[in-house]
């Protein structure tokens, strides 16, 4: 939830007033509800299966990458990249096209020793960090 409204905030995507129907676990009265229903009616995130949304669950690295690409549109030639991590194989198909976004656009990286670690999940100074990243890039 955290992640969702530092997104929706800092892109200045106009906020949809939550009506708490789109996620099991979002009631319209939680302060991050307005952000996490305009960051689904914006096609940036999606949630689980099961209906659910997870806000207070940690944010994975390969859930950033995927928000960050679905803000740019039509961005399918990543597609055509290839991934140089030494964990590509752990890549899951869902976050497979936002990862290599990022990879390509050099908004995350590995670690010294290569590795993705998608399933990792992103500290607020990291999630600041790619942010802004992706404001220096794309919001020029």
């Amino acid at each position: 939830a955290e992640y969702i409204t530092l997104i929706v905030n800092a892109m200045g995507i106009e906020l949809t007033e939550s009506k708490g129907t789109i996620f099991k676990d979002i009631d319209a009265s939680q302060w991050y509800s307005d952000a996490v229903e305009t960051g689904f009616y914006s096609g940036l995130v999606s949630g689980n299966l099961d209906g659910n949304f997870r806000p207070d669950d940690v944010i994975s690295r390969n859930e950033v990458a995927v928000i960050l690409s679905n803000l740019q549109e039509g961005t399918s030639s990543q597609n055509l990249f290839d991934l140089a991590f030494a964990d590509s194989n752990e890549v899951p198909e869902w976050a497979m096209s936002g990862v290599k976004f990022v990879a390509r656009e050099g908004l995350m990286i590995g670690g010294g020793d290569n590795m993705f670690r998608g399933y990792n999940s992103l500290s607020r100074a990291e999630a600041a960090v790619v942010v802004y990243s992706y404001l220096n890039r794309f919001n020029k």
